[in-house]
């Protein structure tokens, strides 16, 4: 991470849904009491169908998203 400031859990979870949707992985279901698991299952699951192409866009709008909102550590 080059950012100055580390992001929080939820802009983290963008993060993490558009990398595994762009690289095609898929996701188990969690169990029932596994609650993190099941909020990243969940946020996954609305993105899941995105094309490759989307989900690279949308993964690269966030960094620059978060690059604005921290700045990086060059800066």
């Amino acid at each position: 991470m080059m950012l100055q400031k580390p992001p929080g859990l939820l802009e983290k979870k963008d993060l993490y849904i558009y990398f595994k949707v762009s690289k095609g992985e898929v996701m188990e279901k969690p169990g029932m009491f596994d609650i993190q698991k099941k909020q990243l299952f969940g946020a996954w699951e609305s993105v899941k169908d995105y094309s490759v192409a989307k989900a690279n866009q949308r993964y690269i709008e966030h960094v620059n998203t978060l690059i604005t909102k921290y700045g990086t550590v060059d800066n």
